[in-house]
């Protein structure tokens, strides 16, 4: 008896600390997104949707450094163009390792602007014709008044199935409670030790 008392209880002990680290290592942002669509003789065809990415700290070490896996999903629609002419359903789902500097690396960042650059794979769904191939990003992250947004370019190089090599720009807010908090520490920081 006492043998499966004391297991529950590591057994629940475990559970809270991977719970807490990964509290503290995931971090989240929602927008929207435009999807470019080339074509030879200078024809661009552009789906629009809304955008969310979850991302979860690997390495998490500094507070201005972190290596992550994200997932900058994208579900929208294309409206019928002059080289596309049909409506469907628009969607990308990739899976991204990304080296992060700077604001919104972690959940303890200390500066006003940042970075990300990262690779990946993707599927893209065209209604019902669904495609893939590696994806490449790049991210800004930056303070706009009083709310952290990032903005992502990615390319999406397609390898197989129905689909279209596509570059994508989405602008999403950075969410999370911690931020409000975050700003007032920073504030006192850059008071106590001005930047050089």
């Amino acid at each position: 008896m006492f043998k499966r008392v004391t297991l529950i209880c590591l057994l629940a002990f475990i559970a809270c600390q991977v719970n807490a680290q990964i509290s503290e290592r995931f971090r989240h942002s929602v927008g929207a997104s435009s999807h470019f669509i080339p074509f030879t003789g200078g024809g661009v065809s552009v789906p629009f949707g809304v955008y969310y990415e979850p991302q979860l700290n690997i390495i998490d070490r500094f507070s201005d450094f972190s290596l992550a896996v994200s997932s900058p999903l994208t579900l929208g629609a294309h409206v019928s163009s002059t080289f596309i002419p049909r409506n469907y359903f628009y969607g990308r789902l990739p899976l991204v390792a990304e080296a992060n500097v700077g604001h919104f690396s972690t959940k303890r960042f200390y500066n006003d602007i940042g970075a990300g650059a990262g690779v990946g794979y993707a599927m893209q769904i065209n209604g019902l014709e669904v495609a893939s191939g590696p994806v490449f990003t790049a991210a800004a992250r930056l303070w706009a008044s009083r709310v952290s947004l990032t903005v992502r370019y990615m390319f999406h190089f397609n390898v197989t199935g129905l689909g279209f090599d596509t570059h994508a720009v989405s602008v999403a807010v950075n969410l999370g409670s911690f931020f409000k908090g975050l700003r007032a520490d920073n504030a006192l920081e850059k008071w106590q030790r001005p930047r050089r």
